[in-house]
C-alpha cells in the first residue's frame, strides 16, 4: 500500500520537468493570521492565486519562491518551511513540479506590474473559498495545519 502523501500520475515526471516554487505568504494582522493571493493581470478568469514561478538553474526552491514573490508584490519575505510539493503536467504534456513554501512577510510594499495588478490580503477561512485552485487550495490547509500546531506548541 502507498504512503497518503503519494500520487500517481499518468506521466513520467522525470522526464525533463518543468520546476516552480510557489510561496504561501502569512503575516498577523488585527488578532489574526492572513495570507496573500495574488491576481494575474493578464488572467481572464479573475483567478486569485499563490505568488509562483519558474525556478532558475541552480537556484533552490526556497530561494526562488522568495524571488518570485519580490518580482510579483514587492514583499521581502523569509522561505520558513517547506510545505510539499504538487506534481501535475503541463497543457503540452511535460511534467511539473511545484514546490511551496510558507514564508513570513518581512516588509515592502505592493507594486502592481504587467504580471500582478492586485493583492489580497484574506484570514485563512475567506483564503480557502477565494482560491482558484483546488490543488492550491490544499496546500492553503497544509499551511493552516501547520500554523496552528507551531502555534499550540508555542502556546
Amino acid at each position: 500500500m502507498l504512503p497518503a502523501a503519494s500520487a500517481f500520475v499518468p506521466h513520467d515526471v522525470l522526464a525533463r520537468p518543468k520546476r516552480s516554487a510557489g510561496a504561501v505568504i502569512v503575516r498577523r494582522a488585527k488578532g489574526c493570521w492572513e495570507v496573500a493571493l495574488v491576481h494575474h493581470a493578464a488572467d481572464p478568469q479573475h483567478d486569485w492565486r499563490f505568488p509562483k514561478g519558474r525556478i532558475r538553474g541552480r537556484e533552490s526552491s526556497a530561494a526562488a519562491a522568495a524571488r518570485e514573490v519580490a518580482e510579483e508584490t514587492g514583499y521581502r519575505v523569509l522561505s520558513h518551511r517547506l510545505l510539499g510539493t504538487l506534481v501535475g503536467q503541463t497543457r503540452r504534456g511535460r511534467s511539473k513540479l511545484t514546490a511551496y513554501w510558507q514564508v513570513r512577510l518581512l516588509g515592502g510594499r505592493f507594486r502592481p506590474s504587467r504580471e500582478v495588478d492586485a493583492v489580497r490580503w484574506l484570514p485563512f477561512a475567506e483564503a480557502a473559498v477565494t482560491i482558484a485552485r483546488r490543488d492550491e487550495a490544499e496546500v492553503l490547509a497544509v499551511a493552516r495545519g501547520l500554523l496552528e500546531k507551531e502555534l499550540e506548541a508555542a502556546g
